[in-house]
């Protein structure tokens, strides 16, 4: 069956057109049955022939009223909900304006210490609420003293004080907190001082102390990244200042002296190259004079007889050339004719020169047996005039002052 208003197709029963909501009216085609009636079979097609069906479009189902009024209570509760809003911002505002903790804090920024102990005392301590705003407002509080600090616009006093302020009010998390703080602004106080005296030094053209002044600026510092990049030129300048220093040395306390100056430019740069070459060089170069000037000297030395001179010569030079064939041949004749320098002194019974040379070869070479068993061999066996013997050790005896002449009873003397 279909409905004769829009030709949708209508189930026996339904009460209302399913395509346009019309009501249904069961019965033969009479002309009161409204839009829906339904017709029998056989009828429906003579009707549909008959009655041109024109379709309309299908109607909306009538709006709900408890949903208009829903909406229209809506702007009533939001606005309700925004009034309770600022009314509970506007207390807290007032609360927090008014709070003895808002009021410490204000007086301490603005270096007014006055009576903050006794505030904190009456209306903070062993309030929660009051004692949590303050921990609060505090740290902020800190936090812009250091940045202040770290700009300059305040003194390293008046950051001090102003953090002591708080130490001073009694609190324990204050203290523990803020105690941490102080160290953190004498650490900034430090590396902002080291950076300033960098600075100066630097511009003296002291390379080596600006470098080492510039190494202690910290990271917490605003001048941290100045510092490194003024160090970075300091090490440039530092070392062509070193490597053209101690170019070149011509003798051995110039050697010396390059030496010393090189190893501690290699202690503050370690891992320079350019600065280890220089040293390696000048260490081979060093070793290698002192080699050839114990060489050329030795045979002079000993024909001389100045075998101190020799074997100071050769033990410095031994020194930085350990295990040299030529120079441990040179000591070996050396120590030689040390030795038979003293002997032939003994010969033409010289003691007092011999014993003089064996007194200056044993302090010089002292692992040599031989010369130190000759020495003690000499002095035991010293020849010893008559005259200079003692008859006895006694002072009364030998002085003859104090003797007196003594008669026996008949006379004698």
């Amino acid at each position: 069956m279909r409905c004769n208003y829009c030709g949708a197709e209508v189930k026996e029963g339904m009460k209302y057109c399913p395509g346009c909501g019309k009501e249904i009216q069961q019965g033969k085609g009479s002309s009161d049955h409204g839009s829906g009636t339904i017709f029998q079979p056989g009828e429906e097609q003579k009707r549909e022939q008959e009655t041109p069906i024109t379709p309309r479009s299908p109607q909306k189902p009538p709006k709900n009223k408890k949903t208009k009024k829903k909406r229209k209570k809506a702007p009533i509760i939001l606005t309700l909900v925004l009034v309770v809003i600022l009314a509970a911002g506007g207390a807290a505002l007032t609360f927090y304006v008014k709070s003895p903790a808002r009021k410490i804090v204000s007086r301490i920024s603005k270096g007014d210490y006055s009576d903050i102990e006794q505030l904190y005392k009456n209306d903070v301590k062993d309030h929660v609420i009051q004692e949590m705003l303050l921990d609060k407002l505090a740290e902020k509080d800190c936090a812009t003293v250091l940045d202040d600090f770290k700009a300059e616009k305040i003194t390293y006093e008046e950051a001090s004080e102003k953090l002591n302020a708080y130490l001073t009010l009694g609190s324990k998390k204050l203290e523990t907190a803020f105690g941490e703080q102080e160290k953190t602004l004498e650490s900034l106080n430090s590396s902002m001082e080291a950076y300033k005296k960098a600075e100066e030094l630097y511009e003296d053209g002291d390379y080596e102390e600006a470098m080492e002044a510039y190494a202690q600026v910290s990271e917490d510092d605003s001048n941290y990244e100045e510092a490194q990049s003024k160090m970075s030129q300091c090490i440039d300048s530092y070392k062509a200042e070193i490597l053209n220093k101690t170019e070149n040395p011509e003798d051995e306390q110039e050697y010396e002296t390059a030496i010393q100056t090189v190893e501690v430019a290699a202690d503050i740069l370690p891992d320079d190259e350019d600065l280890a070459n220089r040293l390696a060089e000048l260490k081979d170069s060093y070793a290698a004079m002192l080699k050839s000037d114990a060489l050329d000297h030795g045979t002079q030395y000993m024909n001389e007889g100045k075998y101190e001179e020799l074997f100071a010569l050769l033990k410095k030079a031994q020194e930085v050339n350990e295990g040299d064939s030529e120079l441990d041949n040179l000591e070996k004749s050396a120590e030689d004719a040390y030795v038979k320098t003293v002997q032939d002194y003994l010969t033409k019974d010289n003691y007092d020169d011999a014993i003089t040379y064996l007194k200056s070869a044993t302090r010089v070479l002292e692992s040599n047996s031989t010369l130190t068993e000759l020495l003690q061999q000499v002095q035991e066996n010293v020849p010893v005039k008559l005259c200079d013997l003692k008859i006895s050790e006694s002072d009364r005896f030998e002085s003859g002052e104090e003797l007196k002449v003594m008669e026996d009873s008949v006379g004698n003397i």
